[in-house]
């Protein structure tokens, strides 16, 4: 019955009060609901699909399971962007007009000057709409210049015959020239072949699922495709596209083609900095949230810390510590600079103590990085009061909820991607730390509100609570 109701795209309820002779009305919840999915669908833009848009909706403290979210989404028509598969496909030699003899095999036909052999092809380019265009080049196997090509919307005959036609009348190819491409209907077509007769050329096909005949054609695809993608494809993923827009060819020759051009693919850096360094001689201080009378009970009293490291357009990195409080998950205070040193350290707890956020007596709890060892860190936890706490040796669990903001603010924020410069670094972090970290993201441990609305809540009950004690005594 379920499936009955999805095809005719109603609900089973409507369906039960039907079969009763009733007329089925919504409830005002479910109405309040639908109309709650369908604000958060559009303010992702229709990116959301059931699964996001529930989890928005529970992180708002709206109680609705993915299962009814996408029944109301399915009752208002709301169907999420889905990203397009179709590839085109720029061979199709599945036709009747026949094809062409493959004259570069025979060795009397190798080329020996400018204009002797053409080789042509066609690819496919996106556009922003989600659409594509063509284009198609002829390349003096020779010169390995392009003498003609044209771009099209469709990928038709006449879009051959144009880019052709322009090479033409550029005087670049001999009479009598090997006009050679692969098997697709574009070329086989009868007013191509009409255009090379008539102007006295030879016609020339490659072997059916052989690229190594028009690879040079492919090569300049190669190139093309590279820097489509900003030169992150290496030789399999080149292939692998190639073959998607229909072109048979194969990862060595790939490989091959793109030496041959000194096509050479970003590869990641495989150093990656070690920002907890606990060989050292300074002494390692006691973990103090080990014992159960030291668990925070109010802000201010337990102080996290910790560094990571963020990799930079140069491929160098910069360095991030901050300070967040345990029972808030406020992030207190933070520094960004180039060097990973105990200065770096030292500034970003300067700034949390300027703010008055760290009660006098705090734990202030981070890892044994030698950072954090240093005299001059030291002396500064010392002088104003605080208790500095370590994790155990190899245990990150001690320090969970730093890493843990590290491991959210990487997803958000870099998603995958490198600052510019550390001038950029910090200002990105400031937006994200100081305009939504801390004033909007919604933290399940505090009951989905974000840290300042939770001190404010805080706040008022403590002095709610002050009142009551007062009122007692008068």
């Amino acid at each position: 019955m379920s499936g009955l109701c999805r095809a005719l795209k109603s609900s089973e309820a409507a369906f039960y009060a039907w079969r009763k002779g009733q007329t089925y009305q919504p409830s005002q919840k479910r109405c309040e609901l639908a109309g709650a999915v369908k604000e958060v669908f559009y303010l992702h833009r229709r990116r959301y699909g059931a699964r996001r848009v529930s989890a928005e909706l529970k992180a708002a403290g709206v109680a609705v399971g993915r299962r009814l979210t996408g029944s109301l989404m399915r009752e208002q028509s709301l169907t999420a962007i889905a990203p397009k598969r179709f590839v085109p496909r720029t061979t199709d030699s599945r036709h009747n007009c026949g094809f062409s003899p493959n004259l570069l095999r025979d060795s009397l036909n190798e080329t020996g000057g400018q204009g002797e052999v053409i080789v042509g092809d066609i690819t496919y380019l996106p556009l922003q709409n989600g659409k594509f265009c063509y284009l198609v080049t002829f390349q003096d196997k020779f010169t390995r210049r392009i003498v003609g090509w044209q771009v099209a919307e469709r990928m038709t005959a006449q879009l051959v015959i144009d880019a052709f036609n322009r090479a033409q009348r550029r005087g670049l190819i001999k009479r009598g020239a090997i006009i050679h491409t692969d098997r697709g209907s574009q070329y086989a077509s009868v007013e191509y072949r009409r255009l090379l007769y008539i102007n006295g050329f030879r016609q020339s096909m490659s072997g059916k699922g052989n690229c190594y005949d028009n690879a040079q054609a492919e090569s300049f695809f190669f190139k093309e495709v590279f820097y489509l993608h900003r030169r992150r494809y290496g030789a399999r993923r080149v292939s692998a596209e190639l073959k998607a827009a229909g072109v048979a060819v194969g990862r060595r020759l790939t490989g091959s083609l793109m030496r041959e051009q000194s096509l050479t693919a970003i590869a990641p850096k495989r150093f990656v900095p070690r920002t907890t360094d606990s060989r050292h001689n300074c002494g390692f201080s006691p973990n103090l949230l080990r014992d159960s009378l030291n668990e925070t009970g109010g802000q201010g009293e337990v102080i996290v810390g910790d560094i990571t490291y963020l990799p930079l357009q140069n491929g160098k990195f910069c360095y991030l510590v901050t300070f967040q409080d345990k029972f808030t998950r406020r992030i207190v205070g933070w520094q960004v600079a180039e060097r990973m040193t105990a200065q770096l350290v030292i500034d970003a707890f300067n700034r949390a103590q300027r703010r008055g956020l760290i009660k006098r007596g705090a734990i202030i709890h981070t890892d044994r990085g030698s950072q954090y060892a240093s005299v001059e860190y030291r002396r500064l936890l010392y002088i104003n009061g605080f208790r500095q706490s370590m994790s155990g040796k190899g245990n990150c669990y001690d320090n969970a909820q730093a890493e843990s903001f590290f491991s959210r603010f990487k997803a958000e924020l870099i998603e995958g991607g490198i600052f510019e410069s550390a001038e950029q670094a910090r200002s990105e972090i400031f937006s994200y730390i100081e305009g939504y970290y801390n004033r909007i993201r919604r933290h399940s441990s505090l009951g989905y509100v974000s840290p300042l609305e939770f001190e404010k809540q805080l706040k008022i009950k403590n002095q709610r609570s002050r009142e009551s004690f007062v009122s007692c005594f008068s």
